[in-house]
């Protein structure tokens, strides 16, 4: 296998950079009521959410905006997936962001 660059930073490492940092929070921050993750470019409206959280604190959960029928982008740029990592025309159902 040949690595480019920083293996850790590489684009296709965000999925395991989310769920390790969500871990992260649980194991080292047991007492945290809320976890929560949003990207550096975007912004949310916290009194909102905490008006939407003790639903989630009471039931866990995750809360966001569902994306749904989003076909692999097959074409050479840094989103691109290939046949071989993802063989389906479209993706599960994730949360934005």
């Amino acid at each position: 296998m040949h690595v480019q660059g920083n293996f850790f930073e590489d684009y296709h490492n965000l999925l395991y950079k989310n769920a390790m940092g969500l871990r992260w929070g649980v194991q080292y921050c047991p007492q945290a009521q809320l976890l929560i993750k949003i990207d550096d470019d975007t912004a949310i409206n916290l009194p909102g959410l905490l008006e939407m959280a003790p639903p989630l604190l009471k039931n866990g959960g995750l809360l966001g905006r569902v994306i749904t029928e989003v076909k692999p982008l097959r074409s050479y740029n840094k989103w691109a997936v290939s046949l071989k990592e993802w063989p389906r025309p479209f993706y599960p159902n994730y949360l934005f962001g």
